[in-house]
C-alpha cells in the first residue's frame, strides 16, 4: 500500500492557518496530553524542517519478518529537523555512518541524508495477523506477548536511499498508471498481495479462487476542489 502527497498542490489550495481554525485541530492543541514537540509541530509545520511543499509518501509493506511503515519525504531545513527529530525522541543519541545520519527509538528509525528524509517503523505484528484467531483474542489478554523487533533499520534506511527504479513500486507500469492521474493525492493498494496474505483466502484455497484476484491491484488520484473530494481511480 502506498500514498502520494503532493504537497505544492495542497498547500496552494488551503493554508495552513486556515487548518488550524478547525474546532478539531483546537482541541487537541489545547489538550494537555499531547506533547509541546507535537503542538509545535501542529501551530506551524516548518518547526519540523520537512519541506511541505514537496511531495511526500508514505507507504507499508509486508515480508518474512512482518513488515514496516515508512514516511519518505525532503528536508528544508536540516537543523530544524535535526532538533524536531530529537525533542520527539526525548533526547535518543544520533549516529552518523556514510553521510545517514539515524535515531532510533524503540521500533522507529528517523533518518536523513542530505536533503532528504525517511522515517521506517518496524511491524513484526504483521507476520502474526494472518495466524488463527488474531483478531478473535481479547485487548486484555495479558498472555500474548508482543512479537521481538530483530530487524535492523539502520542498514534497510540506508538501502533505501540507493533504491534503483527496477527495484522500486515505479517499475509497476499499473502503479506509472496511478501516478499519471492528476490529483493531490494519489493511492495505490496491491490487492494480490493482500488476498495471498490473507488467512481466509488461505482457507479457501481448494477452492481455486486464485483466479479472480491474480494481477488485482486498486489505486487511483484524489483532488480537493471548492469543497468536495473528487476522486479518480483506476
Amino acid at each position: 500500500m502506498a500514498i502520494h502527497v503532493d504537497g505544492k498542490a495542497l498547500n496552494s489550495k488551503i493554508s495552513w492557518d486556515e487548518l488550524k481554525q478547525n474546532e478539531l485541530f483546537q482541541e487537541v492543541l489545547q489538550d494537555s496530553s499531547v506533547s509541546a514537540v507535537t503542538k509545535a509541530a501542529m501551530e506551524n509545520p516548518e518547526n519540523t524542517g520537512i519541506d511541505i511543499n514537496s511531495d511526500m509518501i508514505f507507504y507499508m509493506k509486508t515480508d518474512s519478518d512482518g513488515g514496516i511503515a515508512v514516511f519518505v519525504g525532503n528536508l528544508k531545513d536540516v537543523e530544524k529537523f535535526k532538533k524536531f527529530s530529537t525533542d520527539a525522541a526525548k533526547g535518543a543519541a544520533v549516529t552518523e555512518k556514510n553521510g545517514t545520519s539515524f535515531l532510533k527509538n524503540d521500533r522507529v528509525l528517523t533518518s536523513w541524508k542530505k536533503e532528504r528524509f525517511l522515517i521506517v517503523a518496524d511491524i513484526p505484528e504483521m507476520k502474526e495477523m494472518n495466524k488463527p484467531g488474531y483478531f478473535e483474542r481479547p485487548d486484555s489478554d495479558s498472555t500474548v506477548k508482543a512479537p521481538a523487533s530483530e530487524r535492523n533499520l539502520e542498514a534497510l534506511a540506508a538501502s533505501l536511499y540507493d533504491v534503483k527504479e527496477g527495484e522500486s513500486l515505479g517499475k509497476d507500469s499499473r502503479f506509472g498508471q496511478v501516478m499519471d492521474l492528476a490529483g493531490d493525492m494519489h493511492f495505490w493498494v496491491n490487492s494480490e498481495l493482500l488476498m495471498k496474505n490473507s488467512l481466509a483466502t488461505a482457507a479457501m484455497s481448494m477452492l481455486n479462487i486464485s483466479k479472480l484476484y491474480n494481477g488485482n491491484a486498486t489505486g487511483g488520484a484524489v483532488n480537493f476542489e471548492n469543497g468536495k473530494i473528487v476522486a479518480n481511480t483506476l
